[in-house]
């Protein structure tokens, strides 16, 4: 019962943070199976202009950086040496 209690509070949070402009380069990257987040971090993207960009890793849930680990690393470098970092 106290994990709903949590996702709720968490949902309400996600939503307020998302909802603002996005200033920086910034990337998410999701796995193709979460279905706790993905659907939040969609309408960031939507929300957060030309800043924002996101990209789905395949064969991957929730903790995409283990469950798809050569993608997600292989995306992140090209992500940072595309904004300079």
């Amino acid at each position: 019962l106290e994990w709903m209690k949590l996702g709720e509070d968490i949902t309400q949070k996600m939503a307020e943070l998302f909802s603002r402009q996005i200033l920086i380069p910034t990337l998410y990257m999701m796995g193709e199976d979460d279905g706790l987040f993905l659907p939040q971090v969609e309408q960031a993207v939507r929300s957060g202009g030309d800043n924002a960009s996101l990209v789905i890793v395949p064969d991957a849930g929730h903790v995409c950086n283990v469950d798809n680990k050569s993608f997600f690393n292989r995306v992140s470098l090209e992500f940072l040496k595309r904004v300079g970092a």
